[in-house]
């Protein structure tokens, strides 16, 4: 009985953190392995007292998360994942 493989990737976005990527999809691809991107973005704490009380839902917070989607899209579009 085979347990399901996976591999975590973690990413920058950066040119060498791609081409990583790639050799994780080849790694994936041969040993019939899920394959899992992750990105962290580092939130700047907020004060308790303020009426914020959510990065989301920051100026800052949102156009993090927008640019982090289109990283992902582009991704998958330039077909890196093998998809």
């Amino acid at each position: 009985h085979d347990s399901m493989k996976k591999i975590l990737v973690p990413t920058d976005f950066s040119e060498c953190a791609m081409r990583a990527l790639k050799v994780a999809v080849s790694i994936a691809k041969e040993n019939n392995a899920k394959l899992f991107l992750m990105h962290i973005v580092n939130m700047p704490s907020h004060d308790t007292n303020s009426s914020v009380t959510s990065f989301e839902s920051t100026t800052e917070g949102i156009f993090l998360l927008q640019l982090v989607k289109r990283k992902f899209i582009e991704i998958r579009k330039k077909k890196i994942m093998g998809i």
